[in-house]
């Protein structure tokens, strides 16, 4: 298990293999003043990661393209064998596309981190189920993310303006056993600019590198 949750914090994955049930957003009464909805990315857009153990990720956008009736963003992860696709009306994570540009619906379901509109207080949740690792019975996970806060945070890159994002993840057949991470997105980046892992109790360990953004480039952004 500590092995597997390693692997989340480099490739930017939910924990384990899992097939989405159902998911569900909750409104407030009161939405925040500060609020943002899905970015638009342009091709030549590119991020530069760097981790807590020095290692540097970089992505960048290639292209728009046509996946099962959906446009989709083509980026590409410089250090990866795959390029991603995202959804360009939700950032969601749906498909991966090998050095053979075949398309892949992914295993791995992490493009539910983002529900726009974001605002501070909202919240949305989804069920999964999916197995620890080879030979390990199925079991039932909820991931409930939370926009805690609108706040500034400094990273290598600048200081800017972001959501904060609280993901919690608990294996619901085991009381007591979950774990969390956290998200810091800026609008004006148009991607995330921090991770960290949180607290983990129960059975689960957590270990990994979080990482923080070094350097971008948005094609619409005027020069300073």
């Amino acid at each position: 298990m500590k092995k597997l949750l390693f692997l989340i914090i480099p490739l930017c994955l939910v924990l384990l293999v899992h097939c989405a049930t159902e998911q569900k957003t909750t409104l407030p009464t009161a939405i925040s003043q500060e609020k943002c909805d899905a970015p638009i990315w342009k091709v030549g857009d590119s991020w530069r990661y760097i981790y807590d153990n020095k290692r540097e990720w970089e992505y960048r956008v290639l292209g728009i393209e046509e996946f099962k009736n959906r446009q989709i963003y083509v980026v590409e992860d410089l250090y990866g064998l795959y390029k991603k696709g995202f959804d360009t009306k939700t950032l969601q994570h749906k498909v991966d596309v090998g050095r053979d540009r075949k398309k892949v619906v992914p295993m791995t379901d992490w493009g539910w981190r983002y529900d726009f509109p974001l605002y501070v207080g909202k919240k949305w949740e989804k069920m999964v189920s999916g197995t620890a690792g080879s030979g390990s019975s199925q079991r039932n996970y909820v991931l409930v993310y939370r926009v805690l806060s609108f706040e500034d945070v400094t990273v290598p890159g600048g200081t800017f303006k972001v959501f904060k994002i609280e993901q919690e993840q608990r294996d619901i057949t085991q009381t007591g056993v979950f774990f969390k991470t956290y998200l810091w997105y800026s609008p004006e980046v148009k991607r995330e600019v921090q991770f960290r892992l949180g607290p983990a109790f129960g059975s689960w360990t957590s270990s990994g590198q979080g990482y923080e953004l070094k350097s971008f480039k948005l094609v619409d952004k005027q020069p300073t």
